[in-house]
């Protein structure tokens, strides 16, 4: 059922979707037409009108989410807005434009496996849903001291110049394009070759280093699945 921030809207909403070049750009643009009606009594009617404008104010301040499919959401922002009452009959037409920030659905729910490092290379096994590459996270946690850690994803190699100490922890962002180390750390400059990607249905990360006697952690790899 489509809905907007935990306002869920009726049955017969009607929803149409479109893409658009926006500043260089392609994003989704999303069009909701909803009645309210058949209330059971005219509060229940003034409260489902006051919690559908205050989600729609949410959504405008980046605070929820729009969704049209179960389990998946879009971010973004009104671009037009209307609401028609008819408080004598207990009715209200509501009518969205909105713009998302680009083209894709993501998973409502963030997936997310952890793996132990205990060889270089060493292979770890994932399968996204969705229909287009998920762009994870990794976050490498050094158990010895690491030398030069590097991802693939069989396509895309990102290898970092670096040292970790026992202890650091290391986050890639394929989605954001950052690296960074202990959380604070911009470590981007220490980045050669192309953020990972999982494709869906099957894909694998591959970890390795050049630590001399090998590498002990762990990785945890984070991800929302896409949809185009």
């Amino acid at each position: 059922m489509p809905r907007i921030g935990i306002f869920s809207l009726p049955k017969t909403t009607l929803i149409n979707e479109s893409t658009e070049l926006v500043l260089g750009r392609i994003r989704k643009v999303v069009s909701v037409t909803t009645v309210l009606e058949k209330h059971g009594s005219r509060e229940a009617y003034r409260t489902a009108v006051s919690d559908l404008e205050r989600e729609v104010e949410r959504l405008d301040r980046g605070e929820t989410d729009l969704s049209i499919h179960d389990g998946r959401v879009l971010k973004g922002r009104r671009r037009k807005w209307s609401l028609i009452r008819e408080d004598d009959l207990c009715l209200a037409v509501a009518s969205l434009e909105f713009l998302a920030e680009d083209r894709f659905e993501r998973s409502e729910n963030e997936n997310s496996e952890t793996f132990s490092v205990t060889a270089s290379p060493k292979s770890f096994d994932l399968e996204p849903d969705g229909n287009w590459n998920a762009l994870p996270v990794l976050e490498l946690t050094a158990t010895v001291a690491l030398t030069n850690p590097s991802f693939t994803d069989g396509t895309r190699i990102l290898t970092l110049n670096l040292d970790l100490d026992p202890g650091d922890k290391l986050a890639i962002d394929s989605e954001a394009r950052t690296a960074t180390k202990n959380g604070t750390e911009n470590v981007l400059n220490a980045t050669s070759g192309e953020f990972p990607e999982l494709a869906p249905a099957s894909a694998s990360i591959e970890y390795s280093d050049e630590t001399v006697g090998g590498p002990t952690g762990s990785l945890e790899i984070k991800w929302r699945d896409r949809w185009v």
